[in-house]
Formats: structure tokens, C-alpha cells, sequence
């Protein structure tokens, strides 16, 4: 098993206990074969990757000195962010959760992500060096392969597609495009300056999904059933704007601040009658219209 899975070993395992001796965390440690390959973990080794896990994951492990010598994570708080350290351990856990139970792999349904296995690594290589790349791109809508020359400057994961959001080398701001429409990529030798003042976080701010809203983000009103409601606030639909502002057994009303987008639309869709846009009213009237032409075609 590789380093970072058993960081990630370590971590779930302090993170599950609360505090836990570095006896008892070893004990665990052997009777994990999968993990440990029967090799007892030296208190030289877990002192040297404590800060192998502070420099992956940004996490510490402290240990309480008062007497029972326990190790803890002292900020754990920090868990609950939604950085790519957290993704990374979380994927991690998993990852080592699957490892320890391959006998079980009949029992264990997964979800292909189909676009990042080819295509997302040499991205990333190519902006760890600030070079362009070279895309054959498919255009859905004419149908077309087209070579483009684009300055990448992050990706993005949204329903099990990864997605580079590049600057053409000569155009003026940025475009997303998805990996699993690249036909062909390469890494020039060519050189682009990453732009000191441009923060993706901001870039997708106020826009749910990949699209980006020509609109300026407003408030926008939705009214969820009681069951509904439990799902949203569970997995928030923007979790950094989403307010649950009334609450009764029949239902809850939410409000966010967003510039909707085609994917906002198709997530209210997807929800079915379990939502309705109350404000504003253009977005209301653009969901009517939508449901209007499902209706007619359900009605032939």
C-alpha cells in the first residue's frame, strides 16, 4: 500500500477515536495486514509522517502530555472543509476501505468518472508549468473537431466529468472545457502567464454547476416538501449562500444567492415536484415553460 493511503490509514483512525495512544494505534496498525503488512510501525516512523500528514492533508496530530500520552487531530474542525486536501483524504479513506474489503467487491457498486483517466494529468503537469496545450475539441452543438491552443487554468469535477477551464492563447477570458470531448491533447513548449489577480474559487462563486450565468447573481426563493427539504440540507445545493429561512412539517422554504444557470434549472428539474421556484418571477416563468414543453411532449 502506497504512503498516502497509510497517512490516510492514520488519520481515520485518530480522527474515529477522538485520542488514542500510539500503543493502541499500533495494535490496530498490525491487526491490519492490508494496511501494515505485518510490519509494526516504529515511533520514528509515525513522528515523520505526522508531518508527512501536516504537509498532505494540512491536518495535526498533537499529542495531550498530560499524563496518558494520547494523539489527537487539533484541528479537526478543518475536516469539514471542502479544500482539495479533504477531498484528497476522503477519496483516500475510501480508497483504503475498498483495499480492505476486495473480497467484498461483488457487494460494492461504483460510478465510472470516464474523463479523467486519460486526458486530466498532463493538464495538471501543463499548469504546474504555466505551458499551453494543444486540444483536438468536440463541439456537441456543430458537431465539429476543432484544434484549439489554450492557456489551462484550473479543473473542475461536476457530476462524474472533470473539466479544464482554459483561456484560448490568443482570446480574452476564459472558456470550460469538458476532458471526454478532447479527442487529442498534447503539451507545447509554449509558455502563457498565469494571471496573479484570477481566483478560480471566484470564478464559479455564484454559479452552480459548470456554466457561467451572463446574469448578475440575485436572490432566488424555492419552497421544498418536508422530504425534500431533509436532502438539501444534508447536501446543500449552494452551501456557501443556502439559508433555510422557514420551516414547518409540510415544507421549508430556501433562498440563495446565485446567477442561475442552465445547470441550476436542470438540478430544480431533477428534484421534481418536490420544489417550486417562488422568486424571482423571470426564473419562475422560465421553469413553467420548461415543464410546459415536457408536458407537451409526454402529451403526444
Amino acid at each position: 500500500m502506497s504512503n498516502i493511503n497509510k497517512l490516510t490509514w492514520i488519520v481515520e483512525t485518530i480522527r474515529r477515536h477522538g485520542r488514542i495512544s500510539f500503543e493502541e494505534l499500533n495494535d490496530l496498525w498490525m491487526r491490519n495486514v492490508e494496511v501494515s503488512d505485518g510490519i509494526p510501525m516504529s515511533k520514528r516512523t509515525f513522528h515523520k509522517w505526522r508531518q508527512n500528514i501536516i504537509d498532505t492533508f494540512g491536518l495535526y496530530i498533537d499529542c495531550d502530555n498530560s499524563g496518558n500520552y494520547n494523539y489527537y487531530i487539533s484541528n479537526v474542525e478543518d475536516m469539514k472543509g471542502n479544500s482539495m486536501e479533504m477531498w484528497l483524504l476522503n477519496t483516500f479513506n475510501v480508497c483504503n476501505s475498498l483495499i480492505e474489503n476486495r473480497g467484498m467487491k461483488e457487494r460494492i457498486m461504483l460510478e465510472d468518472v470516464p474523463s479523467g483517466a486519460l486526458y486530466l494529468n498532463p493538464i495538471i503537469v501543463a499548469m504546474r508549468s504555466n505551458k499551453c496545450v494543444e486540444i483536438v475539441y468536440h463541439n456537441y452543438v456543430r458537431n465539429d473537431h476543432i484544434a484549439h491552443i489554450v492557456d489551462p487554468y484550473f479543473v473542475k469535477l461536476f457530476k462524474r466529468r472533470w473539466y479544464v477551464i482554459a483561456k484560448p492563447h490568443d482570446g480574452d477570458y476564459p472558456h470550460v472545457y469538458s476532458l471526454d470531448r478532447i479527442d487529442d491533447l498534447k503539451v507545447t513548449e509554449e509558455s502563457f502567464t498565469y494571471p496573479q489577480d484570477f481566483m478560480p474559487e471566484e470564478f464559479f462563486r455564484y454559479n452552480f454547476g459548470i456554466y457561467k450565468s451572463d446574469r448578475k447573481p440575485e436572490r432566488v426563493v424555492v419552497k421544498a416538501s418536508a422530504w425534500q427539504a431533509c436532502y438539501m440540507r444534508a447536501l446543500p445545493v449552494m452551501k456557501e449562500t443556502q439559508c433555510e429561512i422557514e420551516t414547518n412539517e409540510d415544507y421549508s422554504i430556501f433562498t440563495f444567492v446565485i446567477a442561475p444557470t442552465y445547470d441550476f434549472k436542470q438540478e430544480l428539474l431533477r428534484m421534481g415536484d418536490t420544489i417550486e421556484v417562488l422568486e424571482p418571477k423571470w426564473l419562475r416563468k422560465e421553469m413553467k415553460e420548461l415543464i410546459g414543453n415536457m408536458k407537451k411532449i409526454y402529451g403526444r
